[in-house]
This record gives C-alpha cells, structure tokens and sequence, in this order.
C-alpha cells in the first residue's frame, strides 16, 4: 500500500509532502518575500489578466518598479507541459527582484486585487500562489529552492508542523476543498489516525 502511486484530482502526488514539516507558526502567509528576488514563470492566460489590469497596477507601483508594460514579461515564450497549451512566459528582474514586487516587500498583484475589493489571489499567477507546494511534471510537491534562505518557505521532516495543515490554503487553491480534505486524511493515514479502510 505504502509504494502505490497517490493521484489526487490527476496529480501524482509526492510521498514526501507527508514527511516535510514547517517551524511552529510557520506558513506561506507569513512571507517576506525573498522567493521573489527572481521572476516567476507564468501562464498565458495569466499574462493576458494582469495586463488587463495594467493601470490600476500602475497606481499602486512604487519607484523600485517600472510603470512601463513592455519591461514586465520576458520577450519569448517558454515550452513547459506543465501549464496550459504547454507554454509559458516569465516575469522579468528589475532592481533586483521581480518586477512586481514593491519596495515593502508585498506583491503588487495582490494589492491591486485587494483594493479592487477581488479575491487577493484573483490577479496572482498560479505559481505564485501555490508557492512553496509546486506542480513539477505532473507532480504535486515541495519546491525547496527557498530551504534554509526563508523560514516561511523552509520544509524539512524535522520540524512540526507537517506542510500538508500549513500550507492548507495553497492545497486548497490547487487541490479545492474535496481533494485537499482527501490529501489531509491521507496524511491521517500515514500517522496511524485513520486506515485505509475509513477513507
């Protein structure tokens, strides 16, 4: 039972994430964003909404940023079968972090929707908001590029607080509440709190 392959909602799911924990209190909630320093490689259908919402992201750009759209995203797509007709393209670099983070730290996007009274994640790319779970080749996982450079975002299986409970709403966002509730029971499973049997 242990070696089968999980899937949950077409994703494999790896093993690891019913090992890896986070430092007590520790979530994604609690960024300060140094994952940001790099651009984030993002989805067509997401580049088409930000750039929807261009002006009113404009007015909430500090003087860090760049006001001017044509700096924002990179000039050539990227093949990856890991998002939507297999092709994405990346946010640039600018003064050292990604172009649409302010000087506070905080993703513009995510203000942008906020003050629009949206979803906070409602401008966000995909990947952005699932961060640190990612979905690499199909597979749902732990990205580990921040490990030991951010606490929010460091996973290792010697700490508490098991990243499936903290990071509860970037699985949800993935997942949606069913197949997260589904990924938390069998998280219960391998603790010895439920059987297989009872799911």
């Amino acid at each position: 039972m242990e070696n089968r392959t999980l899937k949950i909602k077409n994703y494999v799911v790896d093993e690891n994430l019913f090992n890896l924990g986070l430092a007590t209190g520790c979530n994604p909630n609690d960024c300060t964003g140094e994952c940001c320093s790099d651009g984030v490689y993002i989805s067509l259908e997401d580049h088409k909404k930000i750039l929807e919402y261009k002006d009113i992201i404009k007015k909430h750009m500090d003087e860090t940023q760049t006001i001017d759209e044509l700096v924002w995203f990179e000039a050539q797509t990227e093949q990856d079968a890991d998002f939507p007709g297999g092709v994405c393209i990346g946010t640039q670099v600018y003064n050292d972090k990604c172009v649409f983070l302010n000087k506070e730290k905080r993703c513009v996007l995510q203000v942008t929707a906020v003050s629009l009274g949206l979803d906070r994640w409602a401008i966000k790319p995909f990947y952005c908001i699932a961060f640190p779970i990612v979905v690499a080749e199909n597979v749902l996982t732990f990205d580990d590029m921040m490990n030991d450079k951010a606490l929010c975002c460091t996973a290792k299986e010697s700490l508490p607080e098991n990243i499936i409970n903290a990071c509860k709403d970037e699985f949800v966002y993935i997942l949606g509440e069913e197949h997260y509730r589904k990924l938390t029971e069998l998280l219960m499973v391998r603790r010895g709190i439920k059987t297989y049997g009872h799911l």
